[in-house]
């Protein structure tokens, strides 16, 4: 649950960072998040975004001193119709994990997702598909 509510405050907090912006800027985020057994985690982080990219490094610091790095890397290209988003994270134990995902717009309203998964294990999991949205 922690993990959970860790997640969603780095997503409202990259949101706010680079809502609005016109131009490429750095933003740099500094929190601190106390869950709901007391364990207190901070995260520093530097956004770089504009438009078609937003790309973020961040470092998690535990209540033990352990850390977490996190490098996010997004890339959109509307009018061609693609997205992509490459996440890598190495963990305090030297384990890793990344995901690497893209989307292509086959037509108006269908997609070709792709995804593909490196566990810290280091077994890889791949997922596609096709999408379609109506309205």
């Amino acid at each position: 649950m922690v993990k959970l509510k860790l997640a969603a405050a780095v997503a409202v907090l990259s949101m706010c960072v680079v809502a609005g912006q016109a131009d490429a800027r750095e933003r740099h985020v500094h929190g601190v998040f106390t869950g709901g057994h007391g364990r207190t985690v901070t995260s520093d982080a530097t956004v770089n975004a504009g438009p078609g990219f937003r790309n973020r490094q961040a470092t998690w610091t535990g209540p033990n001193g352990g850390q977490r790095n996190v490098n996010d890397q997004r890339a959109w290209d509307a009018q061609a119709g693609t997205y992509s988003h490459e996440r890598d994270v190495n963990y305090a134990d030297g384990a890793s994990r990344s995901v690497n995902a893209s989307v292509q717009r086959t037509a108006p309203g269908e997609y070709d997702v792709n995804r593909e998964v490196t566990h810290r294990n280091g077994q890889t999991t791949t997922q596609s598909g096709e999408v379609t949205i109506t309205h």
